[in-house]
């Protein structure tokens, strides 16, 4: 392998590591809210906000003891649509399906 492929071959593996961790995270707190019966949605989808749900609530909880979600919630949690950041509703409820399908 050259420096260009090793390179390459790293910087693949450093993103692999890295979203893995965060579904990790989303997972985690997906299945302990549904595993109670609690709602995930809330009015809005915006970190900061006092209406955004269980979800993003439990992941802001989440992300002041972990730097690493807090860093994650700072680049892409208001992102916006069309931005892949694993923390939007139609994440969780893919996941959700899943998880019935088990």
């Amino acid at each position: 392998m050259n420096t260009l492929d090793t390179a390459v071959a790293e910087e693949f593996d450093r993103e692999r590591t890295y979203w893995h961790e965060v579904l990790k995270k989303v997972v985690s707190t997906v299945k302990f809210l549904t595993s109670r019966g609690l709602a995930l949605r809330g009015k809005t989808e915006q970190f900061g906000s006092a209406e955004n749900g269980n979800f993003l609530g439990c992941l802001e909880l989440l992300s002041e003891y972990d730097p690493f979600l807090a860093a994650h919630v700072q680049r892409y949690g208001n992102a916006g649509s069309g931005v892949t950041s694993y923390m939007s509703s139609t994440t969780y409820e893919e996941f959700v399906e899943l998880m019935a399908e088990r």
